[in-house]
């Protein structure tokens, strides 16, 4: 009896998360069609371009500093978000995912060291006698920071070319798709 009972429940928990996972994948698992694929693939080329332009100049930006100036910002990371909630990295071709996985994980650390450089940065301003130790460890981040940033613009200069060589591989209409996102992307 009590087999019966546990093959009858395991069986019946096998039944609910088939249903459960038919369920979620039937309305959830947007978009359906293969038109409507590309296009998102197109929309989040754009966007992924976009931010990448947005970033390397930011990363510029921030080597153009004087060497004890710390950026107030920090750098857009949005559409890393964006590109994962909407499900378009499984679309992409591997070299694009893996130019954009260096990229932002390049300015994921440049935005955890001017973020550490702030903290430092309220560390220095603490009245206390004899030398103060976040004074180094604030230097030492903001070189960490630089260092990085100047990896950024070489990603994205290699990103861009691969993105151009595979919006080559698409028609014409859907590479208006692609211009008219990118125009939209950079009236933000």
């Amino acid at each position: 009896m009590f087999w019966l009972n546990a093959l009858g429940n395991f069986f019946g928990s096998l039944a609910a998360a088939l249903v459960i996972w038919g369920l979620v994948t039937l309305f959830y698992e947007l978009p359906r069609s293969k038109k409507e694929r590309r296009e998102l693939l197109l929309v989040s080329y754009a966007l992924a371009e976009y931010e990448l332009q947005v970033g390397s100049t930011y990363c510029q930006g921030l080597l153009a500093l004087p060497q004890n100036q710390i950026p107030l910002s920090i750098p857009v990371t949005q559409g890393w978000e964006i590109l994962h909630s909407t499900g378009a990295f499984r679309a992409f071709p591997l070299q694009i995912s893996e130019k954009l996985l260096a990229y932002y994980s390049l300015l994921f650390r440049v935005t955890k060291q001017i973020e550490l450089a702030h903290m430092f940065q309220m560390g220095v301003m603490l009245p206390m006698s004899g030398q103060n130790p976040y004074a180094n460890q604030l230097q030492q981040a903001l070189r960490s920071a630089r260092q990085v940033a100047g990896s950024v613009p070489v990603v994205n200069n290699q990103f861009q070319e691969l993105l151009n060589g595979q919006i080559e591989l698409f028609g014409r209409k859907e590479k208006m798709i692609f211009d008219e996102a990118r125009t939209r992307m950079r009236t933000f």
